[in-house]
């Protein structure tokens, strides 16, 4: 999964960032793989037993009145 750097980055030495993500009717742990704080990228790795379907991405323009629906979890997600 490719996501902002900032979202997984600890804010200090003692904090470790565990991200998840939900797919396949269950909650998954991650490990960040690679990040570039500069660039605001970071690279998370997770597994799953089945394969999951890939998202398309399109370089179109969305057209006029096009409903846009997104998911995040603000300050976090207690576990």
């Amino acid at each position: 999964v490719l996501t902002n750097a900032h979202v997984v980055d600890a804010e200090d030495e003692t904090t470790h960032i565990v991200p998840h993500v939900y797919a396949g009717g269950e909650w998954r742990a991650g490990a960040v793989v690679a990040s570039d704080a500069e660039a605001d990228l970071a690279l998370i790795r997770f597994r799953f037993p089945q394969e999951l379907k890939t998202a398309e991405v399109s370089t179109d323009p969305p057209g006029d009145r096009v409903e846009v629906e997104t998911h995040g979890f603000a300050g976090g997600r207690k576990y």
